[in-house]
């Protein structure tokens, strides 16, 4: 089963909190590749957990919650692209 989330991103520089600037320029700050940097700024801000990955490359990704609320969306199967094969 699929589900898909409703994820709400700042759209631009401007719009990032003070704390989500340091955030982004701490991981930075570790010479992480960008890719990473920005996978962990989606999951922090959109509030997403990893809790798996399967055995064709997909990830099993759930939107944390509350405690005290039921779960907002069930969990979400995704793949990352295919790299080409270096030949």
């Amino acid at each position: 089963m699929e589900a898909f989330f409703r994820i709400s991103l700042p759209k631009d520089w401007l719009s990032l909190s003070d704390s989500q600037l340091l955030f982004f320029f701490r991981l930075l700050s570790h010479d992480l590749q960008i890719e990473e940097v920005l996978t962990v700024c989606l999951f922090k801000w959109a509030d997403l957990r990893l809790l798996c990955r399967t055995a064709n490359d997909s990830f099993l990704v759930k939107r944390a919650t509350d405690r005290s609320r039921k779960p907002r969306l069930p969990s979400c199967r995704f793949s990352l692209p295919q790299q080409p094969s270096a030949t």
